[in-house]
């Protein structure tokens, strides 16, 4: 099976945040959700199999998209890769993307991920492998003129232990009463 690019620009700096799966949740009422749904159109055509969903520059032919966001923090604690703008989890994240997870979660989606084939972990510390698309994310920026771009999975390590390249999958998104 062909790894899916998710993120392949991430960061256009410093000015970022699946997921053992896609983005930490972030509160977003399910009034403000059905509401937004139906009254904005949330994707843009760019043309070219291109859309833009707020800050996301998708890339439906390739199966990528791209985000900006700032990063958090570069020390431990890290429990997660990323969070939504404003995410509840900033302060043990690497990453804050300039989205929200409803956005996040429909260029998921729009690249062809599937939450069907998903399988989130059944508590919190479940040791069992997370199962869903697998796909790969890379983070990019620039600092002092010089462009930087790596895969996620090498910027956490964990005691002597590293995370391997493509362990990246997508599980897909739910609904907790009040929260998306």
């Amino acid at each position: 099976m062909k790894k899916k690019k998710i993120i392949n620009g991430f960061l256009t700096i410093c000015t970022f945040a699946l997921l053992t799966g896609c983005a930490n949740q972030h509160t977003v009422g399910t009034e403000k959700f059905a509401e937004q749904t139906k009254t904005d159109n949330p994707i843009q055509s760019l043309g070219n199999n291109q859309y833009k969903i707020g800050n996301i520059l998708v890339n439906k032919a390739d199966r990528s998209f791209e985000v900006t966001g700032k990063f958090l923090r570069v020390e431990p604690p890290m429990e997660f890769l990323a969070v939504a703008k404003d995410g509840d989890r900033g302060y043990e994240s690497l990453l804050e993307l300039d989205v929200d997870v409803f956005q996040f979660n429909l260029a998921c989606i729009l690249i062809g991920l599937d939450k069907n084939k998903g399988e989130p972990p059944k508590f919190h510390f479940d040791s069992d492998p997370i199962e869903g698309d697998s796909l790969e994310v890379w983070v990019s920026w620039k600092s002092k003129e010089k462009s930087y771009r790596v895969e996620a999975a090498n910027l956490f390590k964990f005691k002597d232990a590293k995370l391997k390249s493509g362990e990246w999958v997508y599980t897909g998104s739910t609904f907790v009463p009040g929260e998306y």
